[in-house]
């Protein structure tokens, strides 16, 4: 398949620190588009016990995250989904990640904006959403945890 993110995993020190940076709780639906391992979503469950939906593509991926789930015994709160992160309904999304190429981050924005409701967090790992016209994303935080092989962290709000 054309990968559309990277296969980059996040250590858990470093989706801590970045999940730290936004505030959740149980009520909120944390959406991961492109889940990859679904280490974000298994994380942001144990930590905050809100419910999770990954959405991921890529067979190899799809498996091991379902299987990561299952392994953190976390099926109550995340749910990982077979679908295309650029047609798939994430209207009930109350937070979004994306660690996604630059390319497909331009996509996703476009769209974004239409799919979600007003005060939903978008956090983008590595790659920013446009900040030029049409699309004028403004990160709202920017944040690179202090500890090795981190990545840049930007924080939107619908």
């Amino acid at each position: 398949t054309d990968l559309i993110s990277p296969i980059s995993p996040s250590p858990d020190s470093i989706v801590d620190l970045c999940l730290s940076k936004v505030s959740i709780n149980s009520s909120d639906i944390f959406y991961d588009l492109g889940c990859g391992d679904g280490r974000w979503l298994c994380r942001a469950a144990t930590l905050f016990k809100c419910k999770c939906v990954g959405l991921e593509i890529e067979e190899r991926r799809l498996k091991l995250a379902i299987e990561n789930v299952k392994t953190c015994k976390l099926e109550n709160y995340v749910e990982i989904k077979n679908e295309n992160i650029l047609t798939s309904d994430i209207s009930s999304a109350t937070i979004v990640l994306c660690y996604l190429f630059q390319d497909a981050m331009e996509q996703i924005g476009k769209t974004l904006r239409q799919r979600l409701q007003p005060d939903t967090k978008v956090i983008a790992i590595q790659f920013k959403l446009p900040g030029e016209p049409p699309q004028s994303w403004k990160p709202e935080k920017i944040y690179k945890p202090a500890v090795k092989d981190s990545r840049t962290v930007y924080y939107y709000t619908i």
